[in-house]
């Protein structure tokens, strides 16, 4: 992605799905969270991929029981 470093989690405080993505190519330095799936209990198990030269998460929706896809606009 751009050559730096990305990661996807999920916030145990909040419940919510998160994507941030390193500065630099070091991943010396982060951006801020951007936060792509915030309602409900969300963002468990997440995988992170690279689509068409794009980050692609998928992730486990706990409160629907669903298996979720988003592409991150950050």
């Amino acid at each position: 992605m751009n050559d730096r470093p990305a990661i996807a989690y999920c916030d145990n405080t909040n419940d919510d799905l998160k994507f941030v993505r390193a500065n630099d190519a070091d991943g010396a330095v982060w951006g801020t969270p951007v936060t792509p799936d915030g309602v409900g209990s969300v963002g468990f198990y997440a995988s992170l991929a690279v689509v068409s030269g794009r980050p692609a998460i998928a992730y486990l929706d706990l409160t629907n029981g669903d298996l979720k896809y988003t592409i991150p606009m950050k």
